[in-house]
């Protein structure tokens, strides 16, 4: 995607057609950037985030308070942290996240969702391996679900999506 053209009319039609695309009022950071595309990813989630209902606007600042390098790609952990704090309901989240997460993230996210805590799944990320150490230690899980008002299976499923084989035994 180069820019965005958001609820176009009849106007912005006439505008394009008349003086060209570079005309429109998008097309201005798009320019602004030296004419660099966005990214495939990001152009997913575009669609899915704005499909799912987040404005245009707000994708674009959450997208750009996220990427805070500035090299235009972000990760699935930058996304996975940046996701909080910009008032999307939890099915704008997961439209954003599912676009940048692995297929093993995913495959546990519609484990949670099979038991109803799906919306639990995505709020716990940004707190596993908050000591960056990568690998999710029994603590952490703990710590990630207490207070969610989880059901016994629901911690049960998420447990187990999250846990080490030996962190299993243990449960």
């Amino acid at each position: 995607m180069k820019f965005p053209v958001e609820n176009p009319t009849l106007g912005t039609y006439a505008q394009a057609a008349l003086f060209g695309p570079y005309s429109l009022p998008m097309a201005q950071d798009y320019v602004d950037s030296g004419f660099r595309a966005k990214s495939a990813k990001y152009t997913e989630a575009y669609r899915a985030a704005t499909g799912a209902g987040v404005e245009g606007e707000k994708f674009r600042a959450m997208m750009d308070a996220m990427d805070a390098d500035g090299n235009g790609t972000l990760s699935a952990g930058e996304v996975t942290q940046g996701l909080e704090g910009h008032g999307l309901t939890p099915e704008q989240k997961a439209a954003v996240w599912q676009v940048y997460a692995s297929d093993e993230a995913k495959a546990k996210y519609k484990a949670a969702q099979a038991v109803g805590a799906g919306e639990q799944y995505i709020l716990m990320l940004p707190m596993l391996d908050a000591d960056k150490n990568g690998s999710v230690s029994t603590k952490e899980l703990e710590s990630a679900m207490n207070g969610r008002g989880l059901t016994q299976k629901q911690q049960a499923a998420l447990w187990y999506e999250y846990a080490s084989d030996k962190q299993r035994m243990n449960y």
